[in-house]
């Protein structure tokens, strides 16, 4: 090992030896137990967001089945899905929420 390397390994073998070998040096527990007040919590409940929704007929499936040879791409136009392309045969589909 060049002496450059061994001057600077050194002193970080014997730092990380200090620190391993005193690890609760400054753990206490606690001579008393401090009892804390209960808190109340309250809200209002709000009203649910309305989840986009989209379905398909076999018909509509069937046309554009065959004007695509990239399956993930029939859910292009649905609410709360993204297509990720990475350059393959077929997109990723990412359905958010």
């Amino acid at each position: 090992m060049s002496p450059l390397k061994t001057s600077l390994t050194q002193p970080r073998l014997f730092a990380l030896a200090w620190l391993a070998a005193f690890p609760a040096a400054h753990a206490q527990s606690p001579d008393t137990v401090a009892q804390l007040p209960s808190v109340t919590v309250s809200a209002e409940r709000e009203l649910p967001l309305p989840q986009p929704t989209a379905e398909y007929q076999a018909e509509q499936l069937v046309s554009r089945r065959a004007a695509t040879s990239d399956t993930a791409s029939l859910l292009q136009d649905i609410p709360g899905v993204s297509l990720y392309g990475a350059g393959g045969a077929s997109s990723l589909p990412v359905i958010h929420g």
